[in-house]
Formats: C-alpha cells, sequence, structure tokens
C-alpha cells in the first residue's frame, strides 16, 4: 500500500519534526508477524491522527515487510494518507476514546487479542502466557470462523455458547470446557474493566450451564499390583529402549514420594539434606532453576514444603550419581516460535543424557534437563501390561498410601503432597471399594437377630 520508493521519502525525512508538530500524533508504527493456514504473514500497525488504529497486511517477507513499515511510517509524518487510511480518517461515529483523546474505531478481535497478549505477559509466568496464547487464540479463531465477526464488540453470548457446544462436540472434558468459559471471560473482563477499550456487557454469563461428563477430577486408583507391575517391568529395561531419560529411577521415586512430575524433572541435589539412614527434600522455589521458558521454578502455587523421604526413595537417589547438568532454555522469536535454545548449568537429579559430534569427530556426552517422559512412559506402561494408568495417578496411589497404611490425616497427607486439606480429600482420595470391603470383614457387628 505505499507506492513510493524509500529514496522519495528519505529525503523528506528531514521535515520530521515540523509534520510531527503539524499532526500532533506519533503514528507508532510497528512491524508484528502472524502465523495462518496459509503460512506466515507480517502485518504493519499504526495510529490514524484522529487516534483510529491500522492493522495492515505486507507481505510474508520480514526484509520487504520491514522496509514497508518504514516506507508507511514517513508516510504518516508527512501527511499522506491512502484510501483506507482516508476512509477511517473521515469516520464520525466511533465508539471508543484513542489515543491523545481522540475517538477510535473498533478494535478487530486479532487487535483486541493482541493488545492483551502484550500488556498482561508481565503479571504471568511464561509458561502461563504460552498456554494462554495457544487456547485462546484458538477459541476466537473458532467464533470468527463460526459467526463472520469482526470486531470484538460485537461477540455475543450466543457465540460463547456455540463455542462450548463445539468444544463439547469434539469429547472434550467438563475441565476444558471450564477452562474456556474462564479464559474468554478473562480476557472481556480486562478490556472492558482494566483497558476500558470496549463498552459492552462482558458476554460470558457469570452463571454458564457447562455438559456434565465424567466429572472435573481424574478419580482413579492404581491397584497394588498395577503399581508392583510397573515397578517390576521398570528394573527390567527393554532391549529396545532408546530413552535416554532414566525413567526406571524417575517413576520410582514418584511412586514413593507421590510428587509432581515437574517437581521431580526439577528436583536438584542442593533440594536434598541427605542424612545417614534418613533424608529430607526442600521443594521450594528456585530462581536459578533453568525450566524450558526461563530461569526461575517454583511448585505448584508456590507452597514450600519439606518431606522426610522414605527408605525406598532414599535408595533411588544413592543409585544416581552426581552428575553436572544444563538446562536448555527456549528462545523464541516475536510470533513465539523457537528459534534457539540456551543451556544454563544445573544440578538436576534426573537428567538425560545427550550426544553430539564435535567438530573432530568424536562423539561427545553431557546432561540435559529432561522435558518429556511420553515415549518411555507409554513403553514402561505396554511392556507391564498396565495401559489406563497416567503419571499423576502414582501421586492418587501415593496418597492413598498415606491415609490407609501410615494413618495420616488428611492434613497431614496434604502436607506431605503440597495441596491442602480440602483438595487432598475431594481430588486426591478416591475409594476403594477392596479397602471398605477390608475393613467391613475385620470387625464383627455384633448383633444378635
Amino acid at each position: 500500500f505505499c507506492k513510493q520508493s524509500p529514496d522519495a521519502l528519505d529525503s523528506r525525512s528531514g521535515d520530521y519534526e515540523m509534520n510531527q508538530s503539524i499532526l500532533g500524533y506519533m503514528p507508532n508504527c510497528t512491524l508484528y508477524e502472524r502465523n495462518q493456514k496459509q503460512g506466515s504473514m507480517f502485518y504493519v500497525s499504526y495510529i490514524l491522527p484522529n487516534g483510529c488504529r491500522m492493522r495492515r497486511a505486507v507481505c510474508n517477507n520480514k526484509s520487504k515487510a520491514k522496509k514497508v513499515a518504514k516506507m508507511k511510517e514517513l508516510q504518516l509524518l508527512t501527511g499522506q494518507f491512502d484510501e483506507k487510511d482516508l476512509a477511517k480518517l473521515n469516520l464520525e461515529n466511533t465508539t471508543q476514546t484513542g489515543i491523545q483523546g481522540h475517538e477510535s474505531s473498533k478494535y478487530t478481535i486479532d487487535e483486541a487479542l493482541d493488545m492483551y497478549f502484550e500488556l498482561t505477559a508481565s503479571r504471568k509466568t511464561a509458561n502461563t502466557q504460552l498456554n494462554d496464547l495457544k487456547c485462546i487464540n484458538k477459541y476466537f479463531d473458532f467464533i470468527k470462523q463460526k459467526s463472520n465477526k469482526q470486531y470484538i464488540d460485537e461477540i455475543s453470548n450466543l457465540d460463547i455458547q456455540q463455542l462450548i457446544r463445539h468444544l463439547s462436540n469434539q469429547g472434550r472434558s467438563e475441565s476444558t470446557l471450564r477452562n474456556a468459559v474462564t479464559l474468554t471471560k478473562k480476557v472481556f473482563n480486562w478490556l472492558i474493566n482494566e483497558a476500558k477499550v470496549i463498552q459492552i456487557e462482558n458476554p460470558v454469563p457469570k452463571k454458564l450451564s457447562i455438559p456434565r461428563t465424567n466429572g472435573l477430577v481424574r478419580d482413579h486408583l492404581p491397584t497394588d499390583q498395577e503399581v508392583e507391575a510397573i515397578l517390576k517391568t521398570a528394573n527390567t529395561r527393554s532391549k529396545k529402549s532408546s530413552s535416554s531419560a532414566p525413567i526406571k529411577e524417575l517413576i520410582t521415586f514418584i511412586v514413593f514420594t507421590g510428587c509432581r512430575l515437574g517437581e521431580a524433572l526439577h528436583a536438584e541435589w542442593s533440594d536434598f539434606d541427605l542424612k545417614e539412614g534418613e533424608g529430607v527434600w526442600t521443594i521450594r522455589h528456585k530462581s536459578d532453576c533453568p525450566t524450558k521458558n526461563g530461569l526461575g521454578w517454583s511448585p505448584k502455587w508456590g507452597k514450600r514444603r519439606k518431606i522426610s523421604l522414605l527408605p525406598e526413595a532414599l535408595k533411588v537417589l544413592k543409585t544416581m550419581p552426581k552428575r553436572k547438568s544444563v538446562g536448555f532454555v527456549h528462545v523464541r522469536d516475536s510470533s513465539r516460535k523457537i528459534i534457539d535454545r540456551k543451556p544454563y548449568p544445573a544440578q538436576f537429579v534426573f537428567p538425560k543424557t545427550e550426544k553430539h559430534k564435535t567438530e573432530q569427530g568424536k562423539t561427545k556426552t553431557f546432561y540435559s534437563r529432561t522435558d518429556s517422559i511420553k515415549t518411555s512412559w507409554s513403553s514402561l506402561k505396554r511392556r507391564s501390561g498396565v495401559e489406563k494408568i497416567q503419571v499423576k495417578d502414582l501421586r492418587t496411589y501415593f496418597n492413598h498410601v498415606l491415609r490407609s497404611r501410615y494413618a495420616f490425616s488428611s492434613k497431614e497427607a496434604g502436607a506431605y503432597l503440597g495441596n491442602s486439606s480440602y483438595v487432598n480429600d475431594m481430588h486426591y482420595t478416591p475409594v476403594s471399594t477392596k479397602e471398605m470391603g477390608s475393613k467391613l470383614n475385620s470387625v464383627s457387628f455384633a448383633l444378635d437377630f
């Protein structure tokens, strides 16, 4: 949309201050990339003198897009507007207040989401921001395609209902449906109450009927036989196994501590106070621990806790050599694509083995953070003949053992696992019919009839 050459515009760049003074505004011309079904596309975003925000597609070549963005900014500063700009400048009925007191046009859905992600990023962790980007964009993309609506303030309660129905028809869990409601409501609350860029009632109602499925929380308690089968199979490593992660030690440690997978993967030797015959694990915030998306790791809810380790868990630690390791942090571009990874030193207890060839053709071995055990865990379950168990079910199993065999109270078991007593009762204490039967048969009812 820029017809003049860069040379022609550069020759007039000396009039910058004069034109800025005459127009009384800065175009704030920025370039960003969006991934679409047809491929990557670069867009230029800028502000018109009346405060209207414009978002225009440029091309899929970054170098060319930068030149076009520069030309457009110089055109705006020198008072040159194309037909689309003029159409926006001549708008009389606008609904929002824009920059420097000018009234601005409506925000498109994409513009509103870009604004939300950019201005709320500082209050979220890197993982939360990435999850929000993935989910929120997916939900609003469906609304755009289904309703053919372009502007954020055009979205209605009906659109939200159609989104929930669509997810339900896909067989998504009740938890996923509630998460979709929560995230879309959060976006609109921010746009309406915090940013105050739209003046509508939140289209997501306070109470929205969600189809009931299997509940919000998985309710599965592995049997002793299933857990024993997994541990025995783990001790018999498959000849075909190519896993670089210490899956045997990792799963055994989780069984005998009930910890979360993320807590085990980010466990470092400095977290443990190991003495002869006993040991204490301090699960805490670590500002220098490298995660996939940056430095700094915290347990769920940020809750610090100390737990005394069972002999079986201590035995696992004694089999693990203390190796120097690294944690690779993902480096992303402006569109959140991973373009590189940067290593940081760490002391991970359960690192994976990596090998690469040097310039001299030799193979060098080093150890890095284990990010996923999906493949090796699936293989372990298949070989053990136990397919339905998830890693988090081992945590439920450990809680059951604490409550039924070690006589832990709900509060004590919750403190060990890092839950409140309420969450521990509701989410991690499924009822065992076998255990109930055993208790009923252990005592006589003692009535003569």
